[in-house]
């Protein structure tokens, strides 16, 4: 999980282990509606 001042921003999981693959990961996600948050000072 990945918090913002107490906000979830992102949930995900962790990869299966794998001897051939090594773990990675690429996240995208639109931010707009978190916009506030993100100008306003942590509490």
């Amino acid at each position: 999980m990945v918090w913002l001042n107490q906000i979830p921003i992102y949930f995900g999981t962790t990869q299966e282990p794998s001897a051939a693959v090594a773990p990675s990961w690429h996240i995208e996600r639109d931010l707009t509606d978190y916009s506030a948050l993100l100008a306003a000072a942590p509490t």
